[in-house]
């Protein structure tokens, strides 16, 4: 009924506690896709002695694949897939025991979605553990009215979190191959455009967030959602005004993270790309050039300790 999908690139030291995260579920999935992705260290052999102690457990199949990058990686393991529905899972992420027990639940309550997902807990690099405030109630679970105007303001859908259906997937394209920033939430706005998405308001998974090579290879590069609704204006000026508003705080997000790391070509670039669609807001946005990196990494940090709570 279900296979999950991981994308594997060098993470030895943290597959082992991902894939135990699925084995750990109160409900199995059907199967485990882990597609390679050309991995320079041991996480492959750390995959295989992993899958050769559990592997009268669950049927689990690799796929090795020159290193094409996470999209690739992603789309090859659902077209190798078998199943309808499909789970997403960052080979340096865990589930919580409950996850696929309740987003199972989701999708017989609500079945004319095609996105699901749920809320999630961030572990930072010194071990502590933050909840995003929301802006859901908090027994929510349903579907979501209108996607831009929620994922504004709180992290709806990433790719550990979410299940989609593996036909409408298909049929949108799948993850853009060779995008390596906002890929997914091109992916995520693009299925909110055309189907229903539901939503569980509870913490289910543990994303972690360290620095590492995946993020290094995102250093100046451009939104690829901002650049892609800048090449394709058209679609742009299509949408609602909500769903502009969203674009735009993608735009501004990556924009501050830019300046935050005193990386001003790396601001310049980001800037080009989002006056393509913000022209006015963009203008008034150069006086923020001007702030020193550190004022941005204090406020950063006074926004985890604000709107986050320690659990």
């Amino acid at each position: 009924m279900l296979s999950v999908i991981i994308p594997l690139y060098n993470k030895q030291e943290l597959i082992v506690n991902c894939l135990s995260s699925i084995l750990s579920q109160t409900e199995l999935p059907d199967e485990i896709v882990i597609v390679n992705d050309g991995s320079t260290d041991d996480s492959l052999e750390s995959a295989k002695k992993f899958i050769e102690k559990n592997k009268n457990n669950i049927k689990i199949n690799i796929i090795n694949q020159v290193n094409s990058g996470v999209s690739a990686a992603r789309n090859n393991g659902v077209l190798a897939s078998r199943n309808n529905l499909i789970a997403f899972l960052d080979a340096d992420d865990e589930w919580q025991p409950d996850f696929l027990e309740k987003m199972l639940k989701l999708i017989q309550q609500f079945p004319d979605a095609v996105m699901y997902s749920s809320f999630h807990r961030i572990k930072d690099s010194d071990g502590n553990f933050f909840k995003p405030k929301s802006v859901l109630p908090d027994d929510f679970s349903g579907y979501i009215e209108n996607y831009a105007k929620i994922a504004k303001v709180m992290p709806i859908v990433n790719s550990s979190k979410v299940i989609l259906r593996k036909k409408e997937f298909l049929e949108i394209g799948g993850f853009t191959v060779g995008a390596v920033l906002t890929e997914d939430l091109l992916l995520w706005f693009k299925v909110s455009l055309e189907y229903n998405v539901a939503f569980i308001n509870e913490p289910l998974i543990i994303i972690n967030q360290f620095q590492d090579d995946s993020r290094i290879a995102r250093a100046n590069k451009t939104p690829y959602i901002i650049e892609y609704y800048s090449k394709n204006y058209k679609e742009f000026s299509i949408l609602s005004s909500s769903q502009k508003d969203y674009l735009y705080s993608v735009y501004f997000k990556h924009l501050l993270g830019s300046l935050k790391d005193g990386n001003y070509m790396e601001a310049f670039n980001r800037f080009k790309a989002g006056f393509k669609l913000f022209k006015i807001k963009s203008l008034i946005l150069v006086s923020i050039f001007i702030i020193p990196p550190f004022v941005y990494k204090i406020l950063r940090g006074f926004k985890r300790k604000v709107l986050s709570y320690r659990n």
